[in-house]
């Protein structure tokens, strides 16, 4: 290898050095704005939001579906939401107590494994309140043609919105710890 090719290798270094630290100082920037987020500061906001979700939806049920639903009815969904908004919220108080400071590796896997667990015991737990809950839904409204389709069109918006969320939910869980 002569001089010049030298010459031109270093050169090309300094140049994919430069663009290196364009990309690290980039990267910092966006961290230190709050635009980059762990994945557990993602799951502790994702509970967080579903909590103040349930716990805000019993008043809107028994208040604004007063004309609508009869009391059983909308009692039986206060609870429902009241129920998601506790386990959200227990799950998002057991999120934030990881601490990678101070725990192992080890202990940070088994937390996070312990509390997907218990977030797949609670989705079981809702989903077989839920479904009496829509039975009971449909008989209050009745069986007008428009009604039934709008009632279908709110269970398959419902169910895309809830299986992206559930996927979300799963990648950080991922990123937080192995867990598969």
């Amino acid at each position: 290898m002569d001089l010049e090719q030298m010459k031109q290798q270093l050169n090309n270094l300094n140049r994919r050095l430069d663009s290196l630290e364009e990309q690290n100082s980039s990267l910092i920037n966006r961290i230190e704005s709050g635009r980059i987020n762990s994945a557990q500061q993602r799951l502790i906001k994702q509970y967080r939001i579903f909590s103040c979700v349930g716990m805000m939806m019993p008043l809107v049920i028994i208040i604004f579906y007063k004309e609508i639903l009869p009391l059983p009815t909308r009692v039986c969904a206060a609870t429902y939401f009241l129920t998601a908004a506790i386990m959200d919220a227990y799950l998002a108080r057991g999120i934030k107590s990881i601490d990678y400071n101070t725990m192992g590796v080890a202990t940070v896997a088994k937390k996070a494994i312990y509390y997907r667990k218990r977030h797949h015991i609670f989705m079981g737990i809702l989903i077989a309140m839920c479904i009496p809950l829509i039975a009971s839904f449909f008989f209050a409204m009745g069986t007008e043609r428009f009604t039934v389709y709008g009632m279908i069109a709110g269970l398959i918006i419902g169910l895309a919105i809830g299986i992206k969320a559930y996927l979300n939910i799963m990648k950080n869980y991922r990123e937080l710890a192995i867990c598969d």
